[in-house]
């Protein structure tokens, strides 16, 4: 218990006396798949204890009946800002959506899980993927292309994410002239405001990506090798 205490990404021990003990972490880089983590009720007889770590009101114990609520600083945050979380109970006991890749608080109520996923997974044909079959099977999977809030964002994505050296982001740009774009909407509905006001471009009304670790405009049709996804986990 205490050991998960002191740990910035614990988020749940469980222990069998004497014989098991066992560490359980909400955000794990750089592995495929978002889940969910189930703490699931049993008897007295069963002989296992689980601890959820939690913030408190001071003097006052949480209702399990109801949701717990709790923080964490994961490695994977962006400017190491803390990611709350909820554990929703159900008849059955509690459940938390983890997020195994990269977290990006956009506001107070928004937090929102991203991952770099390439054309392999996007599209049915190897080669790569365009922009409109990027989005369409993106929504398929209850997520969209995000756009990206500041350099500091992309810089932290790559960095947490798998590398690709071009995929396409949540935006379109226009009003493009001598090979720059100088209106630039975002289509994700995350995102506010950015540092980005213009982008080059040698076509005119592009969609947005990143290639080679820069943002560009390229031909909506053309073949990247995946999509900037995000889903909010809170």
């Amino acid at each position: 218990m205490s050991d998960c205490l002191a740990n910035p990404e614990c988020a749940v021990v469980t222990w069998r006396v004497p014989l098991y003990c066992g560490v359980f972490k909400l955000v794990v880089p750089n592995t495929d798949s978002l889940g969910i983590m189930k703490i699931t009720k049993t008897g007295e007889e069963d002989g296992t204890v689980v601890g959820i770590k939690a913030q408190l009101v001071s003097g006052q114990c949480p209702s399990l009946q109801n949701k717990i609520i709790a923080s964490l600083a994961p490695p994977q945050s962006f400017q190491n800002q803390l990611f709350s979380y909820t554990w929703s109970s159900d008849i059955n006991g509690w459940s938390v959506t983890e997020c195994s890749t990269s977290i990006i608080v956009r506001s107070s109520s928004v937090t929102l899980c991203v991952k770099i996923t390439g054309s392999d997974v996007l599209a049915s044909t190897g080669g790569g993927v365009t922009q409109p079959d990027a989005q369409q099977s993106v929504e398929n999977k209850g997520r969209q292309i995000i756009g990206l809030a500041s350099m500091e964002e992309l810089e932290f994505i790559s960095q947490a994410g798998v590398f690709l050296e071009s995929y396409w982001i949540g935006g379109k740009a226009s009003n493009c002239l001598f090979g720059i774009c100088s209106t630039i909407t975002w289509t994700d509905s995350w995102i506010s405001s950015s540092t980005y006001t213009s982008i080059p471009s040698s076509v005119p009304d592009p969609c947005l990506a990143v290639v080679n670790g820069e943002v560009v405009g390229r031909d909506c049709n053309e073949k990247l090798r995946g999509a900037l996804c995000a889903w909010q986990i809170l």
